[in-house]
């Protein structure tokens, strides 16, 4: 039985840096999450969709990480164009292009896992059903970031909707960046953030701000997590999905919260240093989180870290 069965479209991208322009290229929650569990080791299932024509070129990488693929056909594939300035790696402009056909339940009738990692890129991506369906039979990790993504062409816009608090009282893990845990709660607080989302269902919540670290609510309590200095910038495209991967294969070994939270901090940093998927074993992300954590105070890093 697959450990993880990563539910979300592969994409086609194009990358403009500084006015530079590189692409097309793969990407999409399909691509860089299922590679990231790949090469921490656990046994992946990938379930996408994309056109016909895009399929080998879209695929091949996945294909040749072992990746299991059940890769349904779309009348279109999921296209981005993502656009980031010198000045700010944590800032990026995003564009949709084309949108792939949705993920329903029927794709996933017969498929079984410990964990299912849902990355929805733009509202209906993932029916409805398939969240309910999917609580019932497995833990259910979520990226929230494309259930505020309109579906329309141009330039992404983020909007809350009723909506989105019913899907996520059907998850366990719940993934948002700093400005879209402030559109779906209202609060302008991280604390307040992490409450308010606890209270819609999922037993572990995770905020992340790029370069200035990330926080986690689980039943061990709050805690803050610092950022991962990488080496250089390069490349933040798929940074939350890695960060949401490697937490997810950390718990899947074991680890609590709170250190998986820091082998996912430690994973989107290694990542951020080249473009494409991540790169690092889990062996390697936990000496680094090992060496880093030893070397500072815990009570000067996490300003509300509690226990319950």
């Amino acid at each position: 039985m697959p450990k993880v069965c990563v539910v979300g479209h592969v994409t086609s991208e194009t990358i403009v840096v500084s006015g530079h322009r590189s692409g097309p290229t793969v990407g999409g929650t399909g691509f860089f999450s299922s590679l990231a569990y790949r090469k921490l080791g656990l046994e992946t299932m990938l379930v996408t969709k994309v056109a016909a024509n895009d399929r080998q070129n879209l695929l091949s990488k996945l294909e040749q990480a072992d990746t299991t693929i059940r890769c349904l056909e779309s009348s279109e594939t999921l296209q981005f164009e993502n656009i980031y300035s010198s000045s700010d790696p944590n800032h990026r402009l995003q564009r949709i292009l084309r949108f792939a056909d949705p993920l329903t339940t029927r794709d996933l009738v017969d498929v079984s896992a410990d964990v299912f990692h849902l990355g929805p890129l733009a509202v209906g991506d993932i029916e409805p059903a398939l969240f309910v369906d999917l609580a019932t039979r497995g833990t259910v990790a979520l990226d929230v970031q494309g259930l505020l993504r309109l579906r329309r062409p141009g330039q992404v816009t983020l909007q809350m909707s009723p909506e989105i608090r019913k899907l996520v009282q059907h998850t366990d893990i719940l993934k948002a960046d700093i400005e879209e845990a402030r559109l779906l709660t209202g609060c302008q607080t991280t604390r307040d953030m992490l409450t308010e989302l606890q209270s819609w269902g999922p037993r572990e919540i995770l905020i992340t701000a790029g370069s200035h670290g990330s926080s986690i609510c689980s039943p061990e309590g709050m805690s803050e997590i610092p950022a991962y200095r990488p080496k250089n910038t390069v490349d933040s495209t798929g940074c939350g999905d890695t960060y949401l991967a490697g937490y997810v294969a950390a718990r899947l070994r074991g680890l609590s919260p709170y250190s998986s939270a820091h082998i996912g901090a430690a994973a989107a940093s290694h990542k951020l240093e080249y473009a494409g998927p991540l790169q690092a074993s889990f062996d390697a992300l936990s000496e680094q989180i090992k060496l880093e954590t030893d070397a500072v105070d815990p009570a000067t890093t996490d300003p509300y870290r509690e226990k319950v």
